[in-house]
């Protein structure tokens, strides 16, 4: 898979951009399409390191 060189941005001006959106949305899988204008959080599925050498260390936080 080529990668594509960016040289200039695709909108004509700032106004034209959007958080979420672009004009060139990309699937990603699972129904999800980055640029489509949803925004998705970033979730941690992985604990930090070292939490593992206690239980406490482990549980969910906010």
């Amino acid at each position: 898979m080529s990668r594509k060189a960016f040289t200039k941005m695709v909108t004509e001006s700032a106004d034209d951009m959007l958080f979420g959106e672009t004009k060139n949305p990309v699937k990603l899988g699972l129904d999800q399409v980055a640029g489509g204008g949803l925004v998705y959080p970033n979730i941690k599925v992985a604990p930090a390191e070292g939490s593992e050498e206690t239980i406490d260390g482990l549980e969910a936080t906010s």
